[in-house]
């Protein structure tokens, strides 16, 4: 690592922070009764694969396997050596990291359809629904980052690592990051009022 370099912990509690203002900004936009039906589709996708991972690993293993074997040409040509080669070929989920993308896609599944969901139902919203939206929209998030910041983080934490000198000393530069939360809480209130002056004007 450079001797300039800047190195900076990225903890999970970062990933909840941007998980609340990013869910929050997508519900103030979609309202509150639209991001009802993503909360509800995360509360179920929560559900799905805290329940349901473990029992899916050797059926996903079995789809792969019957694919490959398609794919092959087996099913065709009943070849049985094709079959010996696909039987000896590793499983598709067999470590934590593939056991995360499975639970990634399980928990993808209901979340899309939620929004595809929401889509159908796109209107006019006042700004009691979208504040309203913006607060279940950082709930969810909240979830979303308790749910995956293990499997991002598994040790609590990882190092950004910036080989800058000058960004090095611009982080270390406490009026330098007061005045950059400053400009994100400012720019986060432009959007906000600037949403629900168009909201007032339809």
């Amino acid at each position: 690592m450079p001797a300039d370099a800047a190195v900076v912990p990225v903890s999970e509690y970062v990933l909840i922070a941007a998980a609340l203002a990013i869910f929050g900004i997508i519900g103030f936009r979609r309202g509150v009764n639209r991001e009802l039906v993503t909360f509800v589709a995360v509360l179920l996708a929560l559900a799905i694969t805290g329940l349901f991972t473990d029992a899916l690993v050797p059926v996903v293993n079995k789809l792969h396997r019957i694919m490959r074997f398609a794919l092959s040409g087996g099913l065709s040509t009943g070849d049985s050596a094709a079959l010996d080669t696909v039987g000896q070929i590793p499983d598709l989920v067999s470590t934590p990291a593939s056991k995360a993308v499975l639970e990634l896609v399980l928990f993808a599944i209901p979340v899309s359809i939620s929004y595809l969901i929401g889509l159908r139902f796109r209107g006019a919203v006042n700004i009691g629904q979208k504040l309203l939206g913006s607060l279940l929209g950082g709930v969810t998030g909240f979830f979303i980052a308790q749910r995956f910041g293990p499997i991002l983080f598994p040790a609590g934490q990882t190092n950004l690592v910036l080989a800058t000198g000058s960004t090095n000393s611009l982080l270390q530069d406490t009026q330098v990051v007061a005045v950059l939360v400053v400009v994100a809480v400012v720019i986060l209130i432009a959007f906000g009022l600037y949403s629900a002056r168009r909201v007032v004007k339809r």
